[in-house]
């Protein structure tokens, strides 16, 4: 080792070479990065969806849920099965194993699903994909005075024009209704002409077709032959021959059926500001630039603007207006690399500043000269690790640009504790040269090599972990091994190089004789302060460990405790506030409509107030005003769910915070009839806080252990919006045969496939429009299949081709339909969710777990209880991540104790891990900050500083000892002579994050809990490192001299005796 670092320091061209390597290498896998605020995560989730048209949910649990379950059961690596039926549509999920082949495993599943032979013949191909959760990167609304059909038509034409945008693959549509032609058919009609409806559904099926029929092979050459019937018009259908009359003449769809070209009939809302509002999503792909992608959407927006044939209104918004469509305005709803650049700057200039301030710190301390190539150290360590990233599919995102921030104090620790080596050895023997340099470096090179390993060590973890979260951390962890790699090819290679003509200033500037005051500050703060307080620490060693360790139990008390919360994602205000109301099953249309117009009086009483401005028009051109409270407001309707959505103001310009107003909101909305769950949301994470399931075969128990649980639940005061997945039982008509039938020959199954096909509808053909299946439907008017009256009264049709009543030959009832089924490991599943004003969920799930569920699962026995949610993901994290950190802890005691041959000193040296816990508990107590996911990488790197200034340590007690000290003497002369390195790892580590520990903005709150874990965590293990560890090793010294004592004296007592 000692050759290889004298042959760079003795060749400096090689060592400049080198670096401009990776400074170039760095800048040309700069560019290649592509920028995106946050990865695109694939889930190990595979999604089956079986569409039954007009299916109930409990046929499509019986005839399709349960079939696929038994196809499915046998596959490896499944972790779970849930399934929800609701009406006309079945979704399966299965959740694979987090370390499975996901490209095999969607094979397997879609093989079983294939190979299923007993599906009913009405149901869709089954759709089996793979769930991956994409990023919306833009997000535009169109909206205007326009009718569904040309507003719809307008969203497509934008959709068209988006896509043919470099950067733009996946472009999608909310808030309109699919197309649909319905051919409905008049009853009288078809009597007077005595046609039946099956006839009518064979004639157009049949005509309406475009069909090949081969190739004449001609002397010239082939034609091919072919037929090009299709209608895809009204006028189409209408002029299809459905009979041929004994004179002649025909008998067409038109004489007995009126088309309607228009979208299938649900109940439809999206509107935005009182106007009608289509919403067009531009999602990230598996590379996306977000602000190429923004950039290019803007200039189209200001190219639209500049067209000769379209007009405009004045004010922000576009106008697309052409001579056949009203005024339509395309306002741009969200921007993600708005937040990409607000988070980005925060980032930047937290890192600039910290940067400087670390420069700082090492001018007062070091040379200048030093100072210098140590700041230039971090430089090549960014550079080679941004030459590395694109070969891993690491983007520049916030999680790795915020790993770049993270590891700053890391990275210069290396660098400062060899450049210091290089530094006393130059005063230590009043020269300079090679051959000091060299002798610097390698007395520090065991420890820095061994530091760096265990660092790298201490993230692997991180790499590990299975599932979603993997590719969240893994961002951060390989930035900052990387960046460890580098700055020990820096601190061994290019530093010592630059160093090598260091020289010994006598009577130097202003600056040296500065640094020459701070370095005699430091060496008086050392040998009279410190050594005084770490003679008193070994002479009581044990009352110094009972502090530490006093101080560690209350730390976890604070966190299990709930006095310190914890969650998986920080809890970060939003830009916007959602209002999610879940509907019940049987609610009416009048009751949507009505319960529609309360949200937008509840919006207007929000605008209103006193403490906001009136509302604003949105736009691409002109911001709107930031006095204002809400810049703009959408409202729609997707499977029975209203949502209504605030946009806001900047968190800056804010009068009031998103808290506030969803409190407001809430109070005004109430809970009006017909709505089952009320939620407000104005956090990012939108996850219930308690999130229960309930399991068992029998529907009834499910129901009532539900109600018991949520009573449970109500009698906490911190909980609040108790609800569950349970349906209100809706009425349901059901028919079945008098003996009239059989006398006829008609089955039940005839019979409802004829009521199905009138009332439901019969779908007889399928086109493409605009890339979207557009169904033909044949079906009776609504105005003849909206009464009970109209259903007696229906006719059925004979074999003979004669017509009866349906009420002629069947019986009606009403009984109690289902109107969701949910189940979860083939079991029938209900789940019990909750909000939570301000309590810890642990704190609530642990009082639950201390008797109240036991009381309840005696009330309810064979009811299965589960936590899902947060709660889930937070057991099957710590898990993971506490069983591979075990792992990570035995392989640097391995590392360790190979290199320093001692089974003890490894021990020592990791002992201060855990206390990185307690710096970083510290922290977020000081700041009110729950702790997170990312407080833990804080700790970890914490955990690499930390074995760094322990090994440098101990590395100087061994010196020392093999000199023939003792180990008292040795522990304090060498916790004395690297008092200095070792307080300036911590300090720059800490320092370089005080400006995003400082920093206030709502971009900063995402990371603070990493920030302030590694800060504190830092400092306080700089107490371990001073005081704990020399406490440690004066105590085992003791205990082993004793043991060596009683061993001697109990030989020396049994001479005698045998004497």
């Amino acid at each position: 080792m000692s050759a290889l670092i004298g042959w760079w320091v003795k060749n400096p061209i090689a060592a400049n070479l080198l670096l401009f390597g990776v400074l170039a290498a760095g800048f040309i896998g700069f560019l290649r990065l592509d920028r995106e605020l946050m990865p695109t995560i694939h889930t190990n989730v595979v999604e089956i969806l079986v569409v039954w048209p007009g299916a109930a949910p409990e046929d499509l649990e019986e005839q399709v849920i349960t079939r696929v379950e038994r196809a499915i059961m046998d596959i490896d690596n499944i972790d779970r099965v849930s399934a929800t039926a609701e009406e006309s549509q079945a979704l399966i999920v299965i959740e694979a194993d987090p370390t499975v082949d996901m490209t095999r495993f969607l094979n397997q599943v879609k093989s079983r699903v294939a190979g299923i032979r007993s599906f009913p013949v009405e149901i869709e191909p089954p759709l089996v994909y793979e769930s991956i959760f994409r990023n919306e990167v833009m997000r535009l609304v169109v909206f205007g005075e326009l009718t569904e059909r040309d507003l719809k038509s307008t969203a497509e034409t934008i959709r068209s024009e988006l896509l043919k945008l470099p950067g733009i693959n996946l472009v999608e549509l909310s808030g309109s209704r699919p197309d649909e032609f319905v051919i409905e058919l008049s009853t009288a009609q078809m009597l007077k002409y005595g046609i039946s409806f099956n006839e009518i559904a064979l004639a157009i099926a049949r005509s309406s077709i475009n069909l090949s029929a081969g190739m004449v092979k001609t002397p010239s050459g082939g034609l091919q032959l072919r037929t090009e019937n299709l209608a895809n018009k009204k006028e189409d259908f209408l002029n299809i021959v459905v009979r041929n009359t004994e004179l002649g003449g025909v008998i067409r769809v038109g004489d007995m059926a009126t088309v309607v070209d228009g979208f299938v009939d649900e109940l439809h809302l999206s509107i935005m500001q009182g106007k009608p509002a289509i919403q067009i999503k531009i999602m990230s792909a598996e590379t996306t630039d977000v602000i190429d992608v923004s950039r290019r959407v803007n200039d189209w927006l200001a190219e639209r603007k500049q067209r000769p044939q379209t007009k405009f209104k004045s004010g922000s918004a576009v106008n697309l207006a052409t001579l056949d469509q009203g005024p339509v305005e395309i306002a741009v709803w969200w921007d993600s690399a708005d937040i990409y650049k607000s988070r980005m700057t925060t980032i930047e200039n937290s890192a600039l500043s910290g940067l400087i301030l670390v420069f700082a710190v090492l001018m007062l301390t070091l040379r200048f000269t030093v100072a210098v190539w140590v700041t230039v150290g971090i430089a090549s360590s960014y550079m080679g690790t941004f030459a590395l990233l694109p070969y891993m599919d690491v983007s520049i995102n916030v999680l790795s640009t915020f790993a770049f921030l993270l590891v700053i104090g890391i990275i210069v620790d290396d660098a400062i504790v060899v450049g210091e080596s290089i530094h006393t050895q130059t005063y230590k023997n009043a020269a300079a040269g090679a051959d000091c340099v060299t002798r610097g470096v390698t007395l520090v090179a065991k420890p820095v090599v061994f530091s760096v390993a265990t660092t790298m060590l201490a993230f692997l973890p991180w790499l590990f972990i299975t599932g979603a979260d993997a590719q969240v951390t893994r961002q951060i962890a390989l930035v900052i091994i990387f960046a460890l790699c580098f700055s020990l090819l820096d601190a061994f290679f290019i530093l010592p190089a630059h160093l090598r003509k260091l020289k010994l200033i006598s009577n130097g500037n202003v600056l040296h004789r500065f640094q020459e005051r701070v370095r005699d500050g430091l060496v008086m703060l050392s040998h009279r302060h410190y050594r005084r307080c770490l003679e008193f620490v070994t002479l009581r060693p044990y009352l110094s460990i009972s502090v530490f360790i006093a101080l560690f139990v209350l730390c976890v008390g604070f966190l299990t405790s709930g006095l310190l919360q914890f969650s998986l994602a920080p809890e970060i205000e939003s830009d916007q506030v959602t209002l999610v109301l879940n509907l019940e099953s049987n609610v009416s249309d009048l009751q949507v409509n009505q319960i529609a117009e309360v949200v937008e009086n509840s919006i207007d009483v929000l605008l209103n107030e006193k403490n906001g401005d009136p509302i604003q028009s949105p736009g691409v051109d002109q911001p709107t005003s930031g006095s204002a409270k809400i810049e703009s407001w959408y409202l729609g309707l997707a499977d029975n769910t209203l949502t209504a959505l605030l946009k806001l103001p900047l968190i800056e310009a804010r009068k009031i915070s998103a808290e506030q107003l969803s409190q407001q909101w809430r109070s005004i909305i109430g809970h009006p009839p017909g709505v089952k769950k009320v939620q407000v949301f104005h956090r990012k994470n939108q996850e219930p806080a308690l999130s229960y399931t309930i399991s068992h075969p029998d529907p009834e128990l499910i129901s009532a252990a539900a109600l018991a649980f949520k009573t449970m639940l109500a009698g906490y005061r911190d909980v609040y919006n108790i609800a569950d997945t349970l349906d209100s039982n809706q009425q349901e008509l059901s028919f079945s045969l008098k003996p009239a039938a059989y006398q006829l020959d008609l089955s039940i199954s005839e019979i409802t496939r004829q009521v199905r096909h009138a009332f439901y509808g019969e779908e007889v053909q399928r086109l493409v429009r605009n890339g979207e299946d557009v169904r033909v439907m044949v079906r009776l008017p609504r105005s003849e299949r909206s009464s009970f009256s109209s259903l007696r009264n229906f006719r059925l049709q004979l074999a003979d081709g004669r017509e009866i009543p349906l009420s002629a030959v069947a019986n009606f009832g009403y009984t109690s339909a289902i109107k969701r089924v949910e189940r979860q490991n083939r079991q029938r599943t209900a789940t019990v969710t909750a909000e939570l004003y301000s309590a810890d969920r642990r704190a609530i799930a642990q009082a639950l777990n201390s008797g109240p569920i036991a009381a309840w699962q005696e009330s309810y026995p064979g009811v299965t209880l589960g936590e899902v949610g947060e709660a889930e993901g937070e057991k099957r994290f710590f898990v993971e991540i506490l069983s591979l950190y075990g792992i990570a802890l035995f392989l640097m005691y391995a590392l360790i104790a190979i290199a320093f041959q001692s089974y003890t000193l490894p021990l020592l040296v990791l002992v201060a891990i855990p206390f990185g816990f307690v710096g970083a508990v510290i922290g977020h107590l000081l700041f009110g900050v729950p702790m997170a996911l990312f407080s833990y990488f804080g700790i970890g790197a914490a955990a690499g500083v930390v074995i760094n200034d322990n090994l440098v340590l101990m590395h100087a007690v061994l010196q020392l000892r093999t000199a023939g000290e003792s180990a008292r003497t040795a522990m304090i002369e060498g916790a004395v002579s690297r008092f200095r390195p070792v307080l300036l790892t911590s300090v720059t580590t800490f320092v370089g994050l005080i400006p995003m520990i400082s920093e206030t903005s709502v971009q900063a709150q995402f990371l603070k809990p990493a920030v302030l874990s590694l800060a504190f965590g830092v400092l306080f293990a700089l107490l371990v490192t001073l005081a704990l560890v020399p406490a440690l090793y004066v105590a085992g010294s003791s205990l082993r001299g004793r043991n060596r004592t009683s061993a001697h004296t109990a030989f020396d007592a049994q001479e005698v005796a045998i004497k």
